[in-house]
């Protein structure tokens, strides 16, 4: 259909007509120019696709086009002369006919006939257009006569008006806010998630100057020059335009940080408008603010944690070569705070050091760092001190310390503290041999009775280093000469499933000879300084593999998921060690699938180039791989992308406490949901409580692990008694 602002094709032809002023009816009583001129209307009315015909005032055809013969069947010579009711009407009108109604009173009008109309014997929608043709006086003399099938045109209007809803259903789902502006800056359209955020009515907004409601201010309060203002260069430039940190303003004159992209609408080339996509940031915002202050701060007591201090440290030892002034650091250990977590638990050992750390805290100068380093370990560093007033400042410590007073459960703990101090001038050399030489004075701090103070003596370092880690080099080479290393592992169930009969594991290693058994963690950073840790990593999978063939027949495989095995950091630097290990996978009779080798974050990120390489020789046999202690690094979302881990294993610590604190609650939230965006599957460790178990899973963690699944059992007990 046309709007009266249109131009309608048929128009042109009515135009012609009418500069003619003449016209002889019927093609007998033409002389030559008649003839040419009617040829000539013929050609014309045969340019048009849609039926053009013209009848005198008795409403019988004088001539058409091709178009008009071929709807009516008929041929000109039979056609020309009938009266069009005759034929559009051969049973004459049901209902009075709009279109002859219309024709009769000479009046110029479009009129639709829908295909349910009693008149309309096509069985299809049209469009009839009547024209009056007037004589140089102005008086009728027939009428131009023209239709056109809306079928086509319908089903194009149907397509944009679905597009439409399309269109207005995708800008409506989306949270991101979505307007668009004139060049003026006028809201021509919004979406409900733009209004939303800004705390407007679409209403309020339409036809509104978007620079002067939403965009007028800095955070600051300052003015916001409009020349500076990107969704206006849009409009001026015609370029897009994106902003990473910028701020809109609500409804309330309460501002929101922003990201937002302006692109602009253009119209036969010209500049028209721009489209303004934005969304909130607050959230992220908070987020990145609470990462970076975990970067730099421990998550249970606040304090600086140990990556801050070392950088402090660092720079210390730096400026002591510049300036010749004299520092002390203090390494700081808890004597008998192990009994409280035997005897308690680990909440109240955490809630422990919570309130002690609070306590030093207001002690210490405001030029010292007190920082936790790991565990019931605690590092000070007075600055610009000599030694003999950094012990004056620790035999305060001391006393505070001697005062302090845990209560839980009905019971009272006193704790002391075993001291090893380190002063720092300019021959002091590296953080390497500050913190070794601190580490070994409160060694023999604890060696000589605990709860007391040792100052480093470079005779003591030597002597004491020697024989801890002599102590612990011989230990390992004769578990691995005796074989008492033995493999432990631990159930992973997928989150909400308590079905004993399915679940991966993970492959755990002991220490196993006549001084009791050991895990691990007591003994890994001594096996990786003396370069034994691919020798043990060689040792738990020819243990593991061997075990899997001489069991495989007692095995339901169907419902063991899959395997993970840890690999050092030493070990993925070695091809030999990777040639060893592919070897191994390749002639085992168990599916590569099933294996899932573990990496550190630390490992990983430590030996990028070295890791890629060893994941992707595996990750072609089809094995997988898990990224284990995943947030502790705070790097960690950096370097995700670059690693291709099938799992992602939550650092516990972030974990245990999730119930409790809800900064831990978000951090293992964030990682769950960038870990799921990126396609991976999730692991949280350290599930020690149904309480916790539960809200992961409402978090929808994938995978859980801890003592609330299952406590490490030998292979026998934890696989073939599941078979």
């Amino acid at each position: 259909m046309y709007d009266q602002e249109d131009v309608c094709p048929l128009d042109h032809t009515l135009k012609m007509a009418e500069t003619s002023r003449t016209w002889a009816w019927g093609a007998n009583s033409m002389n030559n120019n008649q003839a040419d001129s009617y040829a000539h209307w013929i050609h014309v009315l045969n340019a048009f696709e849609d039926p053009l015909y013209i009848l005198d005032l008795d409403e019988r055809i004088q001539c058409g086009n091709s178009a008009f013969y071929n709807l009516i069947k008929m041929p000109p010579h039979i056609a020309i002369g009938k009266k069009i009711t005759t034929i559009m009407h051969p049973e004459g009108e049901d209902s009075p006919c709009p279109v002859c109604a219309a024709r009769a009173r000479h009046e110029d009008t479009y009129i639709v006939m829908e295909a349910n109309h009693p008149n309309n014997a096509r069985g299809t929608p049209f469009e009839v257009m009547i024209r009056t043709i007037k004589d140089f006086e102005g008086n009728p003399i027939g009428t131009l006569m023209g239709n056109r099938d809306l079928t086509r045109t319908r089903k194009v209007e149907g397509e944009l008006q679905r597009l439409n809803e399309h269109i207005s259903l995708l800008m409506d789902s989306t949270g991101e806010g979505i307007f668009g502006i004139d060049t003026q800056l006028r809201c021509t359209f919004v979406n409900r998630a733009a209004a939303e955020m800004l705390g407007y009515e679409r209403d309020e907004l339409l036809g509104k100057n978007m620079f002067d409601l939403v965009h007028h201010s800095y955070e600051d309060q300052r003015a916001y020059p409009k020349e500076q203002c990107l969704f206006f260069q849009t409009t001026i430039d015609g370029s897009s335009h994106w902003s990473d940190d910028d701020v809109l303003w609500d409804k309330d004159n309460n501002c929101f940080p922003v990201q937002y992209r302006s692109n602009p609408i253009m119209v036969k080339k010209a500049i028209s408008g721009a489209v303004v996509v934005f969304r909130n940031v607050s959230a992220t915002r908070a987020m990145v603010q609470q990462m970076e202050y975990l970067a730099h701060h421990d998550y249970l007591t606040g304090l600086y944690n140990r990556m801050e201090f070392e950088q402090r440290l660092s720079k210390l030892i730096r400026d002591t070569h510049r300036s010749g002034q004299t520092h002390v650091l203090s390494y700081i250990d808890l004597d008998q705070f192990k009994i409280v977590n035997d005897t308690c638990g680990h909440v109240a050992g955490d809630a422990l050091l919570k309130q002690l750390s609070s306590v030093l805290h207001r002690s210490m100068r405001k030029t010292d760092t007190l920082a936790r380093l790991g565990g019931d370990e605690f590092g000070v560093l007075y600055t610009d001190i000599t030694l003999d007033d950094a012990l004056v400042q620790l035999d305060r410590l001391f006393n505070i310390i001697k005062d302090f007073r845990f209560t839980t459960e009905e019971k009272v703990f006193s704790i002391g503290m075993s001291v090893g101090v380190v002063q720092i001038d300019n021959t002091s050399t590296s953080l390497a041999q500050v913190l070794s030489a601190a580490d070994s004075a409160c060694y023999l701090a604890k060696e000589g009775g605990r709860n007391r103070i040792h100052v480093y003596q470079v005779d003591d370092q030597a002597q004491v280093k020697r024989y801890r880690e002599f102590q612990w080099v011989t230990r390992l080479k004769q578990a691995l000469e005796n074989k008492n290393i033995q493999l432990h592992c631990q159930r992973i169930i997928p989150a909400g499933s308590r079905d004993d009969n399915m679940s991966a594991v993970e492959v755990l290693m002991r220490i196993d000879d006549q001084q009791g058994q050991v895990v691990p963690g007591a003994f890994i950073s001594v096996a990786e300084r003396y370069d034994l840790m691919p020798l043990l990593d060689r040792t738990v999978i020819e243990l593991m593999f061997s075990w899997l063939e001489k069991n495989k027949n007692r095995l339901r495989m169907d419902k063991i998921e899959f395997f993970t095995i840890n690999i050092s950091a030493n070990s993925i630097c070695q091809k030999s060690f990777l040639e060893f290990l592919v070897q191994h996978v390749r002639n085992c009779s168990i599916e590569a699938e099933k294996f899932c080798f573990e990496l550190t974050e630390t490992a990983a990120i430590s030996n990028l180039s070295s890791a890629l390489h060893f994941m992707t020789e595996l990750k072609q046999l089809g094995c997988r791989f898990a990224l284990d202690d995943f947030g502790s690094g705070m790097s960690s979302f950096g370097y995700l992308k670059s690693l291709p881990v099938d799992y992602v294993k939550i650092d516990g610590h972030f974990v245990r406490d999730i119930t409790k604190d809800p900064v831990d609650k978000e951090m293992v939230n964030a990682i769950n949901q960038i870990g799921h965006v990126m396609g991976l599957k999730t692991i949280a460790e350290f599930v020690e409580t149904e309480e916790i178990a539960q809200t992961l899973t409402a978090m929808g963690i994938d995978y859980l692990q801890g003592y609330s699944i299952g406590h490490p059992k030998s292979l026998d007990e934890c696989l073939l008694q599941e078979s």
